[in-house]
Parts: structure tokens; sequence; C-alpha cells
């Protein structure tokens, strides 16, 4: 996927996310996001240009599935969190929400991200913690 498709992408889901941060309750955390950053953590150079909207060094990555791998992220204001979806081959996609938590749809998955300690969607397969995959 070309840099201006990501970024077409990932514009789109950023503006639906963050319209739900003002949603957000307290109280939410994704621990992962506290730990001591790791080489693992840094993001790829073709998304790094994108992520005006979230903490680039906040980036951890979260867990791999079928070849794709998963960062969160946290917004830049601190408030709300991203996903960052990167398989090897295939569509590339960001989106960010809300603390409470957000649904990032693409043209051949959906993910869902949840706070700490919350069960994933029924069905859905466990990445990590807080990612799970709901369709594909």
């Amino acid at each position: 996927m070309n840099s201006t498709r990501l970024a077409q992408v990932f514009g789109i889901t950023v503006l639906v996310g963050l319209l739900l941060v003002g949603c957000s309750g307290s109280g939410e955390s994704y621990s992962i996001l506290d730990r001591s950053p790791e080489a693992s953590d840094n993001l790829p150079q073709d998304v790094l240009g994108d992520g005006a909207l979230f903490d680039e060094d906040g980036a951890r990555f979260v867990g791999e599935h079928e070849s794709t791998k998963f960062w969160l992220v946290p917004v830049a204001d601190g408030d709300g969190v991203c996903l960052v979806v990167y398989p090897v081959d295939g569509d590339r996609m960001a989106g960010c929400g809300a603390m409470t938590g957000l649904t990032l749809s693409g043209p051949t998955s959906e993910y869902s991200v949840v706070p700490d300690g919350l069960d994933g969607p029924s069905g859905s397969t466990k990445i990590s913690e807080n990612v799970f995959l709901t369709s594909n």
C-alpha cells in the first residue's frame, strides 16, 4: 500500500475514532502503554509520517497474527488510544478512539480494542490482552 492510501485510510478512521473520544470515561487503562519501550515497539518507517495524531514514542508492539503486526499507541493529547495494523502484504491501517475502546474496520478484517480487564467481543480471536480480531 502506498503512503497516500495509508494516509487516506488513517485519516478517515482517525476522524471517526476521535469523534468518540469525548465520550470516554475515567479509569480505563492499557498497562502495555506503561511499560518501558523495547526495540520491537518502533513503528515501521512508512507509518511514522502519518502519526501526527498519535504519540509515536508511546507505541507498544502488542502482537502478531497471520503475518500482521499490531501496535497500541496513545493519542498525542493523552486522551485516547490508537491501533496500528500492519500486514506484510495488504492494506495497512490505523485508527484512534476513546480510552473506552475502539473498533477498526478495513477491507478484509475488523479489530476491537478494549481496556485492561475486559473481555473481547464474543467469537473474536485474541491477539493480545487488548486487541481482538472480530471478523476476517
